[in-house]
């Protein structure tokens, strides 16, 4: 049981935490700054996934730029590694 006090101990000193009033406002304000993602962009991510996965040559081309770039950013990851 000595172990449960201490939890339930520990769990009622983490809820009084002490937060600005002016906590809520300063989020809200930041979050209206943000710029919203527009929807043509969201719209154009989407058919330009669908047009890859309708085709397998762009699969594959998918799939080997996404390789080269790998296989580049270990080559560049060696390099900063060993020669700097």
């Amino acid at each position: 049981m000595k172990q449960q006090e201490c939890y339930r101990h520990w769990v009622q000193a983490r809820r009084q935490v002490d937060v600005n009033p002016d906590f809520a406002d300063r989020v809200m304000s930041r979050l209206s700054q943000q710029p919203a993602p527009t929807g043509q962009s969201v719209l154009a991510r989407l058919r330009l996934t669908q047009r890859i996965g309708a085709s397998s040559w762009a699969k594959a081309a998918a799939i080997g730029i996404a390789s080269m770039i790998g296989i580049g950013r270990v080559l560049l990851t060696l390099h900063v590694l060993l020669f700097a």
